[in-house]
């Protein structure tokens, strides 16, 4: 679910972003493991309840979400690039905090309201 998870290398969110992807490795999890799988669901995406239910398709014991929304927490005029700056280079963030838990609860209740994700215990973090 992490938006900074090398997503140029086709990992973190980005793998959260594409429902084929989620199902196989929640398969591939509750194959090789006794243990609970939860799969934590990124926010970086148009309709959550897509990378949901191929979780539950997967056999998730559980959903987690959500984490940092990526962002743009400022633009340096000047300079015409992203701030912060990170080694000269514009850099985009993850927000998070207070101000996301509205977003927070509406995915949520996205997921608890569809009937594909019925049973799928949700945990709203």
């Amino acid at each position: 679910g992490c938006p900074h998870g090398m997503s140029e290398r086709g990992m973190g969110s980005a793998v959260g972003q594409v429902p084929e992807y989620i199902q196989r490795v929640t398969a591939w999890c509750k194959k090789h493991t006794k243990l609970p799988v939860i799969v934590k669901l990124t926010p970086n995406i148009t309709d959550v309840r897509f990378p949901a239910r191929a979780a539950k398709a997967g056999g998730a014991d559980a959903v987690s979400l959500i984490n940092t929304i990526n962002s743009v927490m400022g633009v340096d005029l000047d300079r015409m690039t992203m701030s912060p700056v990170t080694d000269g280079w514009g850099s985009h963030g993850g927000y998070c905090g207070p101000a996301v838990k509205p977003i927070a609860l509406n995915m949520v209740a996205e997921i608890a309201r569809d009937p594909a994700t019925a049973g799928l215990p949700l945990s709203g973090i």
